[in-house]
């Protein structure tokens, strides 16, 4: 177990000066994701410092305890003095201590004989779990074994997949401080050394079928479906590793089976890690993927932002056109948690459609080009301001490799005006409803009222779907009509979304999209920089 320590710590590269650490430059060291809070990191946890100058050569320790001074760099967090991994001028990779007690400054301070940096503040999360990559870059196949009867442990692979009903060993980091396992120290193999809040049967992993990135934005049903998932068997530090923790989970016996399931670490509820593919064959056996389904969602956009870090109004066409093994298309949307890094879902990948261009009211022909959203191929072209309004638009593919030649319409509907005023620094208290107002909009179509919210590595996005004509939508006193939500205190952003009504849309049935796919659009009325207390 040991050496795969050497699989979880990571590299970088030199000057003299005062040591930077770059905005946002505190992440988990597993998956490399910043906490939507800014800088966040967890008790006990393994985190990585980006920034210039924070080492003046590259030194990784080689003994334990770790060093609090590494090639004459250490680190304080909220005072007290860091274990130390690794160190260069751009990385460092620390365990963050134990033993900060509340009401501490919670600034993290690198130093070396060049100086110390500026104070940096951070915030101490709640579960903020990330599952490590064998290849350290966050994303792809993760530290991930199969657990057979006998105990020992094997590494999982498509040549070596597991079997609804085994269990796997999950590694990462971000779980908690944990009891008997000093910092800097690797945990003891003779005693599970448990998470100190004691409460392990909350974490969970799911078993994703493969379904589509972007989900079909249809407000038909108010609450998700239950996923295919199973409660950890345990959760706690990894034995003989320091600062990694370890969740032993079931696979359930209706998980999908190939060789890049998706598989996501969640906690009471709320996914916290990126997907890591796992492979997945019943009986055993190397494995095989279900057959390639593939499917495309073209989106019409118009965004108005407010009190966010990208205020102002943009006006976009984005084009997915995606495949994998037994893909099914998405579902309408409805309360959700959104993982909020950029790895993309394992197994799939983007469609060839040739050339794609876009035209509608007073512009086009305009061409849609390859972009990233959220790790994931698509196309997308950026549209002259005042370009979505009512009216007809159409969309044109040559064809490609996979999808043939095609054309297809759509009519968008008018926006609305939001009338309720929502300025940035608005605090809303929980003991108050909260009402959004607003006029004009068709008939047909809907409003729907998102809630998100910031925790960990995720944003937990409440939806209300309410028809246009309507007006207004309450969200009462926090837990009088909503038990379930997770709306708490903290920052939080209201989002109204103007969607069609599905019979307002148009079906994609063209070759090589064997589950068809969806043309539509959206107005999006976007309000940050809101709090409640």
């Amino acid at each position: 177990m040991r050496t795969l320590l050497a699989l979880f710590l990571a590299s970088a590269a030199a000057s003299g000066q005062k040591p930077v650490i770059y905005p946002r430059g505190i992440v988990n060291s597993a998956n490399f994701t910043t906490a939507i809070r800014d800088n966040g990191v967890k008790l006990g946890s393994i985190a990585s410092i980006f920034g210039r100058d924070l080492a003046l050569t590259t030194h990784a320790a080689t003994s334990v305890p770790l060093p609090t001074t590494l090639g004459g760099t250490a680190v304080t967090v909220a005072g007290i003095s860091a274990p130390i991994f690794y160190v260069s001028p751009g990385q460092i990779n620390i365990q963050v201590p134990s033993n900060i007690p509340l009401g501490s400054d919670w600034v993290v301070t690198v130093s070396t004989p060049a100086g110390s940096s500026d104070p940096f503040p951070v915030e101490f999360l709640g579960p903020n779990f990330g599952v490590f990559s064998l290849d350290g870059s966050g994303c792809g196949r993760g530290a991930v074994l199969n657990i057979s009867q006998n105990g020992s442990m094997s590494l999982n692979s498509p040549a070596n997949p597991a079997s609804p009903g085994e269990y796997l060993a999950i590694f990462g980091t971000g779980m908690g401080a944990a009891r008997n396992a000093p910092d800097g120290v690797p945990s003891p193999s003779d005693s599970p050394a448990v998470i100190i809040t004691g409460d392990f049967y909350n974490y969970y992993a799911e078993f994703k079928p493969y379904d589509s990135p972007a989900p079909y934005n249809a407000p038909l049903e108010p609450f998700p479906v239950q996923p295919v998932h199973n409660r950890a068997a345990f959760a706690g530090r990894a034995p003989g590793l320091i600062g990694v923790d370890q969740l032993n989970v079931q696979i359930p016996d209706n998980a999908p089976e190939g060789c890049t399931v998706p598989v996501t670490v969640g906690y009471l509820g709320v996914f916290l890690s990126q997907p890591v593919p796992v492979a997945i064959r019943r009986g055993g056996g190397p494995c095989v993927d279900p057959p390639l389904e593939s499917y495309s969602l073209l989106t019409w956009e118009r965004t108005t932002a407010t009190g966010t870090n990208s205020d102002g109004e943009t006006e976009t066409f984005t084009a997915v056109l995606t495949a994998a093994p037994g893909m099914q298309a998405p579902p309408p949307r409805a309360a959700s948690e959104q993982y909020a890094g950029f790895c993309p879902t394992p197994g799939h990948r983007a469609l060839d459609a040739g050339r794609v261009t876009v035209r509608g009211l007073g512009f086009g022909p305009a061409e849609a080009v390859a972009a990233l959203e959220k790790g994931h191929r698509v196309l997308r072209a950026t549209l002259p301001p005042g370009s979505i309004q009512p009216g007809g638009f159409q969309v044109s593919a040559t064809g490609g490799a996979d999808v043939r030649a095609f054309e297809s319409s759509v009519r968008i509907a008018s926006g609305i005006q939001v009338t309720t005023l929502f300025p940035p620094g608005t605090h809303f208290s929980p003991a108050l409803p909260i009402t959004v107002n607003w006029t004009g909009g068709d008939p047909d179509t809907w409003v729907v009222v998102n809630f998100l919210q910031p925790t960990s590595t995720l944003i937990y996005s409440s939806s209300f779907p309410v028809r246009t004509p309507a007006g207004t939508f309450t969200l009462p006193v926090l837990g009088a009509q909503y038990p379930h939500l997770p709306l708490r205190s903290g920052p939080t952003e209201i989002v109204l979304e103007v969607t069609p009504d599905p019979s307002m849309e148009t079906a994609l049935t063209e070759p090589g999209l064997s589950l068809g796919g969806r043309h539509t659009w959206k107005y999006t009325y976007r309000y940050g920089g809101l709090w409640i207390d």
